[in-house]
């Protein structure tokens, strides 16, 4: 019991948050413990009842012993005189005997308990033999012709028997009268001890019950008065109804709010399906109501107009009532005002349409680079910057490096841990390669952010589509090298003449004949001159067209009039033109452009032809799987050695030869690869010394089809 008071009191403290639960235990301990001292206190009185119901028993046993004593030893005296009592008294010893041996041993059958005094063990002890003497003498076929003697034995051995059992009766009353007094002491101990036990037990278990109880009433109530003072202080709606569409309860909220919308005050017991609950059609409400009847708990929203037109916005939620039976008798419904938070939401989500829109036309998304999971996260438009499905793609660091440009790698990898390690901005300008193969260039920018340690976990930043600007810094940087060639050649050719022209000039000071000569000479200067003069207009114009200007060309009518240009050319050289343009007949673009084109490259191919062999050219067209086309010029001349690189790309320079023995300015292919590269197009060469050359154009698809 000692260490009872600190584990009841460790959870019935009204200081301690407690439950009706710990309560309900408590009481059960309470009751089981007064019902344990109750169930021991009878125990023992029952116990002192049972020894002295043992002690009466034997008290009594004793009493009739001695009668059969006696009534033995009579018998045995009259039996001379009456033969008939032999029979009675061979019963008699019978009885007297088992009796005698169920007081000395116990006997469980008749529920004589053994003796447990020393002194009543010792006294049957002694009277034994002479009651076993009894019952021989008793038992004897002759007992009717006794002698004098033996009837002097039975007087004095039923003397001492009879003495014997008033001394074991003597013994049990005065046992039983010492039981009696114990006892009377005993249940007056064991009451005063369950009356100390039932104000102990107050003491420690009801009484911190009744104080936890009222506690919790208290605290019940206070909670009720904090409730209701939430309800009714909230700027929500809160009420509820019956299954039968009654107005049950409603807080001072919803009250106001009725009486700015109907002009009336509710009242309890109104159908909430009536008109005057318009904060939604009736119909909408009943199946709201009738979907919370079921059982169901939910939210939903509705949308209504204020006095000026405006819209406002509301969230309900209904919640079922449900009894003791588990059936629901009605619900609560809560009504908030959400208007601000659907007006930000929607002013969010314009504010996202606006980012959106702002980086589709800037060709520019956003990334998040979580390092610890190694995850990033794409805006929608990078996912298109990088040509990747978000439903497929995996955007990690891996995945990236993956689309970037393999020659690229190594700086892109490089940027972004000098970022990290130095904490400066990543900024780097790299190539990207497409699903379908296509380049793209890209601008990243982005900045490492780092924990409380110090330790980098992510990086965020932006990527730019910077395909066209790199591109067209790319072309101007090329045009601009190909000015300052074009300035250094025309420089170069316009300088001889004009000082072939000052050498003339002073001739004219010498005799007629010299002069006539120098102006002859001074004609072929200005002729060159302005032959070099209109070369460098047309390389100039050749920079400003547009695809408005494209028409449909007939490449079979274009190398007919090619043909016919170089008749001459072809006959003196014996050389064959085969053309198959049945590929792709008829192109899109400008007709000069495409005459003088293949007329530079079969004339190209005659000119330096091999001397071993019969000059032979073929042209050839078709459409590519990109849905533009490709001319090729095939020939079998002398060839050219391009295993460098800048071999292959000077023979397209201005004024370049890729000899000093071949004829010519060295402007044909340069005009051919301008021309074409001006209809957007490329030009390539592949040529083995000995075998001939393979020119071949591609045009990219037109946006828009070639009229017929």
């Amino acid at each position: 019991m000692k260490g009872h008071p600190t584990m009841i009191s460790s959870f019935l403290s009204p200081t301690k948050q407690v439950s009706f639960e710990n309560i309900r235990k408590s009481i059960i301990l309470s009751f089981v413990l007064a019902v344990v001292v109750a169930v021991a206190l009878v125990i023992t009185i029952d116990l002192f009842i049972e020894k002295r119901d043992n002690s009466a028993m034997i008290i009594n046993l004793a009493g009739r012993q001695r009668t059969l004593g006696q009534k033995l030893a009579k018998g045995i005296h009259a039996l001379p005189r009456d033969a008939s009592l032999d029979e009675v008294i061979k019963s008699d010893v019978e009885l007297w005997d088992s009796i005698h041996r169920a007081l000395r041993h116990g006997n469980d059958v008749l529920g004589i308990p053994r003796p447990q005094n020393p002194e009543i063990d010792s006294l049957l002890k002694i009277i034994s033999p002479l009651q076993e003497n009894m019952v021989r003498l008793a038992l004897r076929e002759d007992l009717g012709k006794l002698e004098a003697g033996e009837y002097a034995d039975l007087a004095r051995w039923e003397a001492g028997f009879l003495e014997g059992m008033d001394q074991v009766v003597d013994v049990l009353q005065t046992d039983t009268e010492k039981g009696l007094t114990s006892l009377q002491y005993i249940v007056a101990v064991l009451i005063a001890m369950f009356v100390l036990f039932l104000f102990g037990l107050y003491k420690i278990l009801v009484k911190p019950i009744i104080k936890v109880v009222h506690s919790l009433s208290e605290e019940g109530e206070r909670q009720v008065r904090q409730s209701r003072s939430i309800l009714e202080n909230t700027r929500d709606l809160i009420w509820s109804v019956d299954t039968e569409y009654r107005l049950l309860t409603y807080n001072r909220a919803f009250s106001e709010a009725m009486m700015e919308e109907t002009g009336e005050c509710p009242k309890l017991g109104d159908q909430i399906l009536d008109q005057r609950y318009s904060f939604m059609n009736v119909e909408e409400r009943k199946r709201l109501y009738d979907r919370v009847f079921s059982g169901e708990e939910f939210q939903t929203e509705s949308k209504s107009q204020n006095g000026d037109g405006t819209p406002r916005y509301h969230e309900l939620s209904f919640h079922p009532i449900v009894d003791t039976e588990g059936k629901v008798r009605g619900c609560s419904v809560y009504r908030r005002d959400i208007t601000g938070r659907v007006q930000t939401y929607q002013e969010l989500q314009q504010s996202e349409r606006y980012l959106k829109e702002a980086q589709e036309i800037a060709n520019l998304g956003h990334w998040n680079w979580d390092m610890v999971k190694d995850k990033i996260t794409w805006s929608d438009q990078l996912y298109k910057v990088f040509g990747q499905d978000p439903e497929t793609f995996e955007a990690n660091y891996e995945g990236l490096m993956g689309i970037i440009h393999p020659e690229d790698r190594e700086a892109f990898n490089a940027d972004v841990e000098n970022c990290i390690k130095n904490k400066v901005l990543h900024d780097i300008v790299h190539r990207i390669v497409l699903i379908d193969g296509s380049i793209r260039f890209v601008h990243q920018k982005g900045k490492a952010f780092y924990n409380a340690k110090g330790e980098p976990y992510r990086m965020a930043g932006t990527t730019q589509d910077v395909t066209f600007i790199e591109r067209a810094k790319r072309r101007i940087q090329r045009q601009y090298d190909e000015l300052q060639h074009f300035v250094y050649v025309i420089s170069h050719n316009i300088r001889s003449p004009i000082a072939t022209l000052q050498g003339l000039v002073a001739l004219f000071d010498l005799d007629k004949g010299m002069r006539e000569r120098a102006i002859a000479d001074i004609g072929t200067m200005v002729e060159t001159l302005d032959t070099t003069v209109r070369d460098l207009n047309h390389a100039l114009t050749l920079r400003d067209i547009s695809k408005e200007t494209f028409v449909p060309v007939d490449l079979e009518e274009i190398m007919a009039d090619v043909e016919k240009l170089l008749a001459g050319d072809i006959a003196e050289a014996g050389a064959t033109v085969e053309r198959d343009l049945s590929g792709a007949p008829r192109l899109y673009g400008i007709k000069s452009y495409f005459s003088n084109i293949l007329y530079n490259l079969v004339l190209n191919a005659i000119k330096y032809r091999s001397t071993e062999r019969r000059p032979h050219v073929r042209v050839v067209s078709r459409s590519t799987v990109e849905g533009g086309f490709e001319i090729r010029v095939l020939d079998n001349g002398l060839g050219m050695d391009l295993s460098k690189r800048e071999k292959k790309e000077k023979i397209f320079d201005m004024y370049g030869r890729f000899s000093r023995d071949t004829e010519g300015k060295g402007l044909g292919l340069y005009l051919v690869k301008t021309q074409v590269e001006a209809m957007k197009g490329t030009i390539d060469v592949e040529s083995e010394p000995g075998l001939g050359s393979v020119f071949t154009i591609t045009m990219p698809p037109i946006s828009h089809p070639v009229p017929s």
